[in-house]
């Protein structure tokens, strides 16, 4: 540098000759290119996502049940209260996940690739 303007001199430039070879400089790799993107691989991951969580969600709903019914006593609920709670809570839930991990595992099969790995 120069010390007037703070401004690099030519000769503190590497030259770099494009027309000579397309190798990559040493340590510098190629960018690898992946596979073509597959929208149903990322589709699948989803539904599998999906209908786990909403497993997971009935188990705590049933596990949260089970604690109202041990506890209803303590906390002033009568029986016929508890029956209501649950029913409403449950019951859609139930359908839900039910419809969820039919629609999940219904979608596997109808998946022209796995048919063709199933042989």
């Amino acid at each position: 540098m120069t010390a007037d303007d703070g401004r690099l001199e030519r000769s503190q430039f590497t030259e770099i000759d494009e027309t000579t070879s397309a190798a990559p400089t040493a340590g510098l790799g190629y960018v690898e290119t992946s596979r073509p993107y597959n929208p149903q691989e990322r589709l699948d991951f989803v539904r599998s996502r999906l209908a786990f969580c909403l497993v997971a969600l009935l188990m705590l709903a049933i596990l949260g049940a089970f604690v109202l019914v041990i506890t209803a006593s303590a906390v002033g609920l009568r029986p016929e209260d508890v029956r209501l709670i649950v029913e409403v809570i449950l019951t859609p839930l139930v359908a839900l996940v039910s419809a969820a991990t039919g629609f999940y595992f219904g979608a596997q099969l109808t998946d022209p690739r796995r048919k063709r790995d199933r042989r």
